[in-house]
């Protein structure tokens, strides 16, 4: 399994090997330091992910929303990877920069997506009525804000404002179209980040809704093109996107640069240096 092998980056501190004596990664480690293989760990959300700190850092934080049972095995699963993870003396990396609140040792490691593939070339915001797409979060208990978006944008609609394009799952690969057919898409309202359907609703040239914190901002120290709201305020958002459309079009061209520079891979790989180099 290992041979020929360097480096070995581990996902959410996962056994690799199956020993039913253990199930993490944690107590593999020596067995790659005995073999020489540098290894290291990339954590993705709610396998590090504090609960309580997302609540402290988040007014409306999807935490509040959840039920306490759920909230609790999360708080219980990612404290466990915390702890183990925490002295292991390896390389550590979170894939959104939020989660450096809760591993402050890591590095950012970017998302990446092919910017080619999503590159669009139409211009947006030119109907006479946007077209605006929401898909609903597949997790349960949902973590995107879809119970205080969807009824807005059906609001929206009946006032003749927006068409709103509704979309259940579809494969990975009709994304591009229905993306396409639209002017704006509302990503999430209650995370405090952004993951990869706002990346590639940014690459193809799309005004993005979505909830970015001060923190992850701060993080990146970089402007981020995402126009943020809120459950609260998510309605007067709309309603002055809508109103602005011209400088609307300058913050999706600028959401295209963004991805560029960040998460066309070379920044992921840029991060990953120190560690593959050794």
């Amino acid at each position: 399994m290992l041979q020929g092998t360097s480096h070995l980056l581990n996902e959410s501190n996962s056994a690799i090997f199956g020993d039913a004596r253990s199930d993490n990664f944690r107590d593999e480690i020596h067995r790659f330091q005995e073999t020489e293989v540098r290894v290291g760990v990339v954590f993705h959300g709610s396998d590090i992910r504090d609960p309580r700190l997302h609540m402290e850092l988040n007014e409306h934080s999807f935490f509040r929303d959840a039920p306490e049972e759920w909230v609790h095995r999360l708080s219980v699963k990612a404290a466990k990877n915390r702890v183990e993870i925490g002295g292991a003396g390896v390389p550590l990396f979170v894939s959104t920069p939020d989660l450096l609140a809760d591993l402050p040792a890591a590095r950012w490691l970017p998302l990446s997506v092919n910017i080619d593939r999503w590159n669009l070339d139409d211009e947006v915001l030119v109907r006479d009525v946007p077209r605006v797409l929401h898909r609903p979060s597949r997790s349960d208990p949902p973590i995107k804000g879809t119970q205080y978006i969807e009824p807005v944008l059906r609001q929206l609609e009946s006032e003749g404002l927006i068409t709103y394009v509704r979309s259940e799952a579809v494969p990975h690969s009709e994304m591009r179209a229905l993306v396409r057919k639209v002017d704006i898409v509302v990503d999430q309202i209650q995370t405090g980040s952004y993951g990869v359907a706002a990346i590639e609703a940014m690459a193809a040239g799309r005004l993005v809704v979505g909830n970015v914190s001060e923190f992850s901002r701060g993080v990146i120290g970089d402007n981020v093109p995402i126009v943020n709201a809120d459950p609260v305020t998510f309605r007067r958002v709309m309603l002055e996107v809508l109103s602005r459309q011209d400088e609307m079009r300058a913050v999706a061209s600028d959401g295209k640069a963004f991805v560029g520079k960040w998460h066309d891979g070379c920044a992921s790989a840029g991060a990953l240096r120190s560690f593959t180099s050794t």
